[in-house]
């Protein structure tokens, strides 16, 4: 077991047993020349001889070693019998020590055979490492003692409390470097932000030159030093402290007080304080002790005890291992003598508070300079039965064990923490918009915009990181509030347009089978009209002003615009360049100059030539003939192609203006047939309305001829019933409520 040999096994129970044999040891007071004495009592003999035996040591001077003590004086020895009590503490301590130094011997066994013991580090780490123990391979687990509180509760309960204090004081630093991190990682100011801290309860017990252990210590140094009087000094000098109270009609007369510790109020009553906090292990019983045959049991205690309450317990054995187990010369009687005194001196000095202390700061140390992680360990109930939880000893455990404290902690910063694109997506029913991020920058715009419509305050409720969003437990709880409420009212629109939409349903459904019952069969609905596609216009030669319009042309109005189309298709044709008729224009021009013989005023001659131009052209171009021919001739080639470029233009000009015409034509009818289709869906709608109010109508009148019905019937039944049973010269009876109430036959 952990590389202990069952020889080693074998005396460490052997040790166990003496120590609970030493226990059973009883004394008797004894008197010799008027002084009180003891002497160990016959009853517990077989307990004795069993301790000599476990021990192997000789029993005799077990009495010498419990029942007496010698005080040296300028050299001179003197032997001084121990009272009843004297003796008791004497074995109590004895007990104690014994098995305190066992267990310190067994801690070291462990460690040397996991090899943690007789490394030595290098010189330049000497500094911050202890000497003998690998701390670079070293894990240690620290079991606490836990909050303690009973119904009276002593010296020990101070002490176990104490040093949660100073374990919870650790937590809350640890807890706190940690947020700190996190928070300066983050980018967030931390500094607005308090933890809570137990400093001045610790120093209340702690502190020196007034503290309570300092003040437990100094009245135990006095020779009359008793419970009362202490409580009376630290009622004196505790009550600067806020932790610290005494209640003047209760507390102060029976020797209580109370501190307030970061799990609660715990009140302490100084009964046997001062008995408890003195170290009574005297140097004639760790001579018993050493006097054993066994070489483990001579090496437990030293020689000193000053030292045999364990503060140097690893090197004590370590050394000691090294030496192999070589004792010392035995020093001259004189020298031992004063050696003894001078360590009964110093043993006196030594309390088991300071004891503690020392310890408990020595494991502080430790704990600071390595990288701690808490456990927490909850007992659901006290009968260790399965699924079963008692509440009020859970929280009890909770509260005593710091776990509510570190809650405290955690709640006093930004106690929820979400990712920004978590956030984003939990609170987005929140947001007045779309969310469309990408990147984290975008993210963090749209947490910002949420958090400030709900209203909170930057700083105070919130802040945003570089990855995170920090919120108090306020302000989470402010923002769930908010989700419910807008989804609650989204919800229930929701519903309520899905209802409205089932109860129309419902309601078509019902009228559907009400005119279906009516008509004694359904009606089958008229098959609808195929509009068939009327066939296209032939195509026609292309002319100008002609490309697509004929492909653009509705269905509906092919045959009543037939000659419109035609008489505008005429109109667009204009000339073709390809097909000049020589002959018409001859022709023109002969009309044309007949129309200005035939007109003898001027005022109509005026009017003819406005009307057409060529004869005003006409005259001067025979001039022009008459006087140069070669001239004419080009003038009139020019005035040909200009005229007909003339033409074509006006023609082209026209047959734009139609196709527009025919483009606004277009609309307006898509316009109209939109119009005509919307109107249909209305009356349609307006149809169905009326249907569904004719079926209401139909439903009503059905309900109502149904009641009517029920209830004629309900009277004729009634009207028969008073007939027979008038008949038969019976009465009936009512009640209160109205009801009939017919009598037995």
């Amino acid at each position: 077991v952990v590389g202990l040999s069952a020889e080693e096994r074998d005396r460490i129970f052997r040790v166990v047993m003496a120590v609970l044999h030493l226990g059973d040891v009883m004394f008797d007071p004894t008197f010799d020349n008027n002084e009180e004495g003891t002497k160990i009592s016959s009853e517990c003999q077989e307990s004795v001889d069993a301790l000599g035996k476990l021990l192997e040591v000789d029993t005799a001077g077990l009495e010498a070693a419990l029942c007496s003590r010698v005080i040296s004086a300028r050299g001179v020895q003197t032997k001084k019998p121990h009272n009843l009590q004297q003796a008791e503490e004497a074995r109590d301590a004895l007990c104690m020590g014994l098995y305190e130094r066992l267990f310190l011997w067994t801690v070291w066994r462990v460690n040397q055979s996991i090899s943690t013991i007789g490394f030595h580090p290098a010189a330049n780490d000497r500094a911050r490492k202890k000497a003998g123990y690998n701390h670079q391979h070293t894990i240690s687990c620290l079991d606490i003692f836990g909050f303690e509180v009973f119904d009276k509760n002593s010296f020990e309960q101070l002490c176990i409390n104490y040093a949660n204090e100073v374990l919870q004081q650790l937590f809350n630093e640890y807890v706190f470097k940690i947020e700190q991190k996190f928070y300066e990682a983050e980018g967030i100011n931390w500094k607005a932000i308090s933890f809570p801290d137990n400093h001045e309860t610790i120093r209340m017990i702690e502190g020196k030159p007034i503290g309570m252990l300092q003040l437990i210590d100094e009245e135990c140094m006095f020779p009359g030093g008793n419970d009362t009087s202490l409580h009376e000094k630290l009622y004196g000098n505790m009550k600067k402290f806020k932790a610290f109270s005494v209640d003047d009609d209760t507390q102060k007369k029976h020797n209580l007080f109370s501190v307030n510790h970061f799990a609660g109020l715990v009140e302490y009553s100084t009964d046997e304080f001062c008995a408890k906090n003195k170290n009574e292990l005297r140097q004639e019983a760790i001579e018993f002790i050493r006097s054993s045959k066994d070489s483990l049991i001579q090496i437990l205690l030293p020689p000193d005890a000053a030292t045999a309450s364990g503060a140097a317990s690893s090197e004590y054995f370590t050394k000691l291992n090294q030496s192999g187990g070589k004792k010392k010369k035995k020093k001259k009687p004189a020298e031992a003598a004063s050696t003894r005194a001078h360590k009964t001196q110093k043993l006196q000095q030594r309390t088991v508070g300071a004891y503690f202390k020392e310890q408990l700061l020595e494991a502080m140390e430790f704990l600071r300079a390595s990288e701690p992680h808490f456990v927490r360990c909850i007992k659901p109930n006290d009968y260790n039965v399965a699924a079963e939880m008692d509440r009020n000893r859970t929280v009890e455990q909770l509260n005593y064990s710091g776990v509510l404290e570190a809650v405290r902690i955690a709640r006093a910063g930004y106690s929820s923490r979400f990712i920004l694109s978590e956030f984003a997506v939990r609170f987005r029913c929140l947001y007045e918009g779309r969310i469309t991020a990408k990147k984290q920058s975008d993210y963090k715009k749209i947490c910002v915009d949420i958090l400030r419509n709900t209203g909170l305050v930057e700083m105070d409720d919130w802040q945003v990181g570089h990855t995170k969003v920090f919120l108090r437990t306020e302000a989470y709880s402010t923002l769930e509030s908010k989700k419910r409420e807008r989804l609650y009212d989204s919800t229930a629109l929701i519903q309520k347009n899905v209802r409205i939409f089932l109860l129309k349903m419902v309601l078509y459904r019902r009228y559907q089978e009400r005119m279906a019952r009516l008509n004694k069969s359904r009606v089958p609905e008229a098959p609808k009209e195929k509009r068939v596609a009327p066939e296209p216009p032939p195509r026609r030669t292309q002319k100008y002003g002609s490309d697509s319009d004929d492909s653009e042309r509705e269905d509906d109005d092919n045959d009543n615009n037939e000659p419109e189309r035609g008489e505008r298709a005429n109109q667009a044709e204009g000339f073709d360049l390809n097909n000049i008729d020589v002959n018409k224009i001859v022709e023109y021009v002969n009309q044309s100059v007949q129309k200005v013989l035939a007109v003898s005023d001027p005022e109509a001659l005026k009017k003819v030539v406005s009307d057409d131009p060529v004869l005003v052209a006409a005259p001067i171009c025979f001039l022009i003939f008459f006087f140069d021919p070669k001239l004419f001739l080009n003038m009139l080639g020019l005035m040909l192609v200009g005229g007909l470029g003339f033409m074509f233009l006006k023609e082209q000009q026209r047959a734009n203006t139609l196709k527009m015409q025919q483009k606004r034509a277009k609309k307006a009818k898509k316009k109209a047939k939109k119009a005509k289709k919307s109107k249909k869906a209305k009356k349609f709608k307006m149809g169905q309305k009326k249907k569904m109010k004719d079926y209401e109508s139909d439903v009503a009148d059905e309900y109502e001829e149904l009641k009517r019905r029920r209830t004629k019937r309900t009277q004729r039944a009634r009207q028969r019933r008073n007939s027979e049973y008038f008949l038969n010269g019976m009465s009936l009876k009512r009640t209160n409520s109205g009801r009939i109430v017919y009598p037995e036959k």
